[in-house]
């Protein structure tokens, strides 16, 4: 179940919320595990420029809490193609774990 909302403003702006409660198999047992997940983004677009970035959390009973945040761009260079780039920090929260990964890459549409 969740529930979502987005509004765009005629600058290029973009916000948007979504709230979302999962409950999922635990694998290996027969209990089922509530899962919360927030979710936050917001993004804008000028030209042949594009960004956005989030922030996501998942909660619950009998899996390891985490959160991210994540950042992208992408730029329209014309003619069908476009260069993209991510950047992902995610974070285990009862283990102290930390995570980056990173993305290059070239969109092309004929």
């Amino acid at each position: 179940v969740g529930v979502s909302a987005v509004a765009t403003l005629a600058s290029g702006f973009t916000g948007g919320i979504e709230i979302t409660q999962i409950s999922a198999e635990v694998d290996g047992t027969d209990d089922d595990a509530d899962i919360m997940h927030y979710g936050l983004g917001f993004g804008y677009e000028t030209g042949p420029l594009a960004m956005h970035i989030n922030y996501g959390l998942f909660e619950g009973d009998d899996i390891a809490d985490f959160d991210g945040i994540g950042v992208a761009v992408g730029y329209d260079l014309g003619g069908g193609a476009s260069v993209l780039a991510g950047y992902n920090n995610s974070n285990y929260l009862d283990d102290d774990l930390d995570y980056d990964t990173f993305s290059l890459g070239l969109s092309m549409s004929f």
